[in-house]
């Protein structure tokens, strides 16, 4: 006899379905009706968890960043220098693809997107701020670059992390996961663009130094 999954698990089960199809055939041509089926779930247990494809789009994206977000946090030594952290906080990001290589690609996806879906106001999703008001900080001090524009900056450096490691995740053998973690590094503008080797940086400013996250009560995605 079956075990009875639980809420939790079947919610999961869609999750991981959706960003499977999504990822397979894209978000258009992906409906509720396969989620279902690929989840082991009848369509009236998808719409008791969603009510359509695009809210479990949210939730994948909301359940990454939750997740990117604790180990941000957990995982870097805010009294480490500065290249050990931003190398930290990209190995967070890397061990987070792995684990869940359909669900990061997903969301790089929608977050490389000219024209992004709607978000519920409130909504959890990645931002480029924290990033730009570290390196504005950093250049304010006199150790960053002062031709720079940090907004652009952040922007620029977001995009291209995550559509790098989107592109590795498709073929893991185009280069070996330590090469893209030491470019990503060197990459990175608080390092690339420093005038001076610096120093470390405060406890609250250390998830600052990748994308973080941001929350806003807008009625509609802030692109940045």
């Amino acid at each position: 006899m079956a075990t009875r999954r639980s809420q939790e698990e079947v919610r999961s089960a869609l999750l991981e379905a959706g960003a499977k199809l999504i990822v397979r055939q894209g978000f258009e041509r992906t409906n509720s009706n396969q989620i279902a089926r690929l989840a082991g779930v009848g369509i009236g247990t998808f719409y008791r968890h969603f009510p359509d494809k695009a809210a479990l789009l949210e939730a994948l994206e909301q359940a990454l960043v939750a997740v990117l977000r604790e180990r941000s946090r957990a995982g870097v030594d805010a009294h480490a220098d500065l290249e050990t952290q931003v190398r930290a906080l990209i190995g967070v990001a890397l061990d987070l693809a792995e684990e869940r290589p359909e669900a990061y690609r997903v969301v790089a996806a929608e977050a490389a997107s000219a024209s992004p879906r709607r978000r519920r106001p409130g909504s959890l999703r990645l931002s480029t701020r924290p990033i730009a008001d570290r390196l504005a900080a950093l250049q304010a001090a006199g150790t960053l670059d002062p031709r720079i524009d940090p907004t652009v900056a952040a922007k620029a450096f977001e995009a291209m992390q995550s559509g790098v490691i989107a592109w590795w995740l498709e073929d893991p053998a185009r280069a070996k996961r330590s090469a893209v973690h030491e470019t990503l590094v060197r990459l990175h503008p608080a390092l690339a663009t420093r005038w001076s080797d610096g120093s470390a940086v405060g406890a609250e400013s250390a998830q600052h130094l990748e994308g973080g996250v941001d929350q806003h009560a807008g009625t509609g995605p802030q692109r940045r």
